[in-house]
Order: structure tokens, then sequence, then C-alpha cells
């Protein structure tokens, strides 16, 4: 595995002379070219890499790539970035900002820190156990005796019974989806003290479970008092197994030449924008739609049109339709197609008087960016409003863990004074 890395900022385009793909190289990357998360094109001599807005590392046999997300503050922007939207704490709890300064550490490397270090914390307190429902052949009766399998399996005998019983076992899943993160870290880790401790977490946790049944898409975990001390270590181990390309190496031995560690800022910047409004405006409800704002006449779905969130502001409330879009729209302008579609969005699931709705993007600046947008019928009479907001996400993010918020402050008179400008 090489020690050559080519950092790419995201949504551009580099060329990689004289590097080529092996055969595990070549299906990788064209899994990620299929998915568009990162389009790998092959040359005469060399490789053509365009990113886009799937951002972390990818590991070929020849080059290591690391997509850097520059609106966020690079890698260790991304996780705090997602530790704070997510409501993690990870890095207060686990005071372990200091740790994430590593040299040369990518994005797995950062969060593979945070998992193992708010696992750890878990496996010295204990592992939790719990009551599993076992099914096996005992030589004295425990449980309840499965007369059906013992005539059909143990005619006439009296020494093998069939038995169902349950047992007290840390092979649950609160436990193996720790260590199906963890093997996962094991293998593809960079950084030698992460990677050691995520083998250790491994060898811990194998001792106790089994996490062959460990599989995305993500499942829904109930947490209570017995497991919520899991809550921040699954959060982030799901964040490892989703960002993996795949999980169906997960479980092979030895190291992978070849894999692909890449989140998706949309997503993150979607759930950063949800509880930055929520701190902004204290009272918003969010109110996600399950049906489009374009349909048939006689009610079918017709286009699959549906906001990020629509946000119940004031009293009374008013709606305002919000996307969030993680597009450079300081240094262009707003797109045709988003212009088009937020202002659909206004008209169908806003307000019935001035309808309005909300674009917040990534500023690229240190200040609040506000462009307020209109649309008018020919005798000028006001239809709907738009207002593209952009969020310097890194002062944000700086200023949310002190009392002075003036960017969060000044977001708050933008959104509630938007319609009234207009």
């Amino acid at each position: 595995m090489t020690d050559a890395a080519v950092e790419i900022p995201e949504w551009h385009t580099r060329v990689l002379p004289g590097v080529a793909l092996d055969d595990d190289d070549r299906r990788l990357c064209e899994r990620l070219t299929s998915s568009r998360r990162l389009i790998v094109d092959e040359l005469v001599s060399g490789l053509r890499v365009t990113a886009r807005s799937w951002v972390g590392v990818v590991q070929l046999s020849g080059v290591r790539l690391h997509v850097v997300p520059k609106l966020a503050g690079e890698h260790l922007g991304v996780v705090r970035m997602v530790d704070w939207a997510s409501g993690l704490n990870a890095l207060k709890a686990l005071d372990a900002e200091h740790d994430l300064k590593l040299e040369g550490a990518n994005l797995l490397d950062l969060v593979a820190l945070l998992l193992v270090r708010a696992a750890e914390r878990i496996t010295r307190a204990g592992v939790r156990t719990a009551y599993v429902e076992r099914e096996d052949t005992l030589g004295a009766l425990r449980g309840r005796l499965l007369f059906e399998r013992q005539l059909r399996r143990q005619h006439g005998r009296v020494d093998r019974l069939e038995c169902r019983f349950d047992e007290r076992s840390a092979d649950i899943f609160d436990n193996q989806l720790l260590l199906a993160a963890a093997q996962r870290c094991a293998e593809r880790v960079r950084d030698a003290g992460v990677r050691r401790r995520a083998r250790r977490l491994r060898l811990l946790l194998s001792d106790v479970c089994d996490a062959s049944a460990v599989a995305l898409p993500k499942r829904k975990v109930h947490y209570d008092r017995l497991n919520q001390r899991y809550a921040a270590a699954h959060e982030l181990a799901w964040l490892v197994l989703e960002g993996s390309e795949g999980l169906d190496d997960l479980y092979r031995g030895g190291a992978t030449r070849s894999f692909a560690f890449l989140l998706d800022m949309n997503r993150v910047f979607e759930t950063f924008v949800e509880r930055l409004l929520g701190e902004a405006l204290g009272t918003v409800d969010f109110q996600r739609q399950t049906g489009s704002v374009v349909r048939r006449a006689d009610g079918r779905a017709y286009l699959k049109l549906i906001p990020d969130a629509v946000a119940r502001v004031g009293a009374p409330a008013v709606a305002i339709p919000i996307d969030a879009k993680y597009k450079r729209y300081s240094a262009k302008g707003l797109s045709r197609d988003d212009v088009a579609q937020t202002f659909l969005y206004a008209m169908g699931l806003g307000a019935k008087e001035q309808p309005h709705a909300l674009i917040i993007y990534p500023a690229e600046g240190a200040a609040l960016e506000r462009t307020p947008l209109v649309v008018r019928h020919s005798d000028r009479t006001l239809r709907a409003s738009v207002t593209a907001i952009g969020v310097p996400v890194v002062k944000v993010l700086e200023e949310v863990e002190t009392e002075a918020r003036p960017l969060v402050d000044a977001l708050r008179e933008v959104v509630l004074n938007a319609r009234c400008s207009a």
C-alpha cells in the first residue's frame, strides 16, 4: 500500500500522471463512479479524478486520495460539524480535540479516534448484557422443553433434551455494532496509534459477541437508561459503516488494499442547518414532509419534490419551507433549478399570504450572506419570495460554544424579517 497522498478539494478535478489501477482498484473506482461519489477516469497514462460533494479518503494501490472539504474547515472541521450537528458532543465529553490533530490524519482516522475513545469508556465500565433466547440440546431440562423437536430428534431418550431458554449474554446488538465498526477501523485506519487501539477494541469485543449479522441500512435503536451510554458510540459506528464503500469485505482477513471512506456533505450540511435553525429560532418546529409539492389533479403523486424541512415560526405559526444546498453559491449565483424549485416549495407549502421559502448554503467568507428574491405578477403584485442565506460554517462552529453568538443572532433576524422585507 503506497504512502503517496494527493489532496483534491471538493468539486475540483485533478489529473494524476503515471498512476495505474490494478483489478481491485478498478472495481472500487467503478463503484464510486457509478454512485457519483467520485468520478475516476483512466487515461492513457494516469488518472483524472473529479471530486464532488463526498469527502474523505480513497486508498488505491498506487495513491491515496484525500478529498478535502474546504467550506467546512477541512477534515477536522467536518468532525466538529458532525459532532455538533448530531448532538454527539463526543469532542467535549471525551476531551479528544487535542488528540485529533494527528500528523497526516485523514477523515477516517479522526472519526475512528472518536469511536474508539467512546467505545473504550463503555468497555472500561463493563459492556452491557441482556437476556437472549437460546435453543440447545442439554442433559437436563432448562427453560422449556420443545416437544415436537424432542420427538423428532430424540425419540425415546431422556438423557438428551431439546430446550429453549433465556441466557444472559453480551452478544447483543449494542455490542455487535461497535465490533463491526472496530473491525472496519482496525484494518483501514492509517494512524498507528488509532489503529492499535481499534485492534485492541476488536479483540476485546470479539470475545463477547459476533458482528456477522450487522448490515446496512442503518437500524433504528431504542435507547433507555440501560443503553443510553452507547448512543454516541453507536452514531460514530454507523458513520464508519455508512461512509465505507460496502460491507462486502468487512469480515475478510488481512488489510484491504483498496477501499473508500466518503461522507456525503449534503446530508451532513442538512443536519447542521436543522440544528443551527433550532438554535437560532428556539421554538422552530421542523416537520418532515411525506408528500410531494407537485401532484396530479386527482391527488396522486407526480413529481418527487420534497423540501428538507418546513419550519413553523412565530405566533400564529407561519410555514417556511427550507432547502439546504451544500454548493458554492458564494462564488457564483444560485442555479436556475434551485431557485425555481424553492419558489415552488414556497407556493405549495408556504403561507397563503406572501408565501416565503429559504435556501441555506455554506458561505465561503466569514460573514452571513443574504440574497432576497421575489416573484411578482405583471401588475407588480408580490406572489412569492425566497431568501438565500449563506452561513459561514467554520465561524458558526467557533461561536456556538460561547455565550456571545452574533452569527446565530444575525441568522434569527434574517429568517424572522425576511418575509416583511421581501
